[in-house]
């Protein structure tokens, strides 16, 4: 086996980028931070209706099965 390391250098760590870069990518305005949570808040809203909507229809195949399982017997 080779002396060297079998794992690459990490290139993507913040010391490889220019420091103001870096440092700026922390500046956000308030009407981008406003979007932000806004956009945060649209995604958890669709997930919680995404989520009610299949309760429902799983309620709704389970409601359907026990009625024909009772219904044959």
């Amino acid at each position: 086996m080779n002396s060297e390391s079998k794992y690459k250098e990490n290139k993507f760590s913040p010391e490889n980028f220019p420091n103001t870069d870096y440092e700026n990518k922390n500046d956000l305005n308030e009407d981008e931070k406003t979007n932000i949570k806004y956009l945060l808040k649209r995604i958890h809203d669709q997930k919680k209706r995404d989520r009610k909507k299949s309760i429902s229809i799983g309620f709704a195949f389970l409601s359907i099965v026990l009625i024909f399982s009772f219904v044959q017997n």
